[in-house]
């Protein structure tokens, strides 16, 4: 599978204090063709010329059939980023074969 997207989503206060990350369709479903309750690892931003990393889970929203979301570590990686209402973060599925993802923040 070699498919690579792009999404870019601005982040509401609910997205904040949420431990999970709804995503939009297109992009979580392209990511379920790697598999469902599979772990993802995300590449953020450096911090002081460190990379950062962080695994999230793809997950089906309970009630939801056509919605999956990213758990896990979303807090921690707010916290880390300083995310607040109104940040933009755009995501790109970098490796479909290893289940990466490189976000960046705006």
């Amino acid at each position: 599978i070699s498919e690579v997207m792009t999404i870019t989503k601005t982040l509401t206060p609910t997205n904040i204090k949420a431990t999970r990350l709804y995503m939009p369709a297109e992009f979580t479903h392209t990511m379920a063709k790697a598999g469902i309750n599979n772990t993802w690892y995300v590449i953020g931003p450096p911090i002081d010329r460190l990379v950062k990393y962080f695994r999230f889970k793809l997950i089906p929203s309970i009630g939801r059939e056509t919605e999956l979301k990213i758990g896990g570590h979303w807090q921690k990686f707010c916290q880390t980023y300083d995310l607040k209402e109104g940040s933009s973060i755009t995501m790109k599925i970098k490796s479909m074969a290893e289940r990466t993802i490189q976000i960046a923040i705006a």
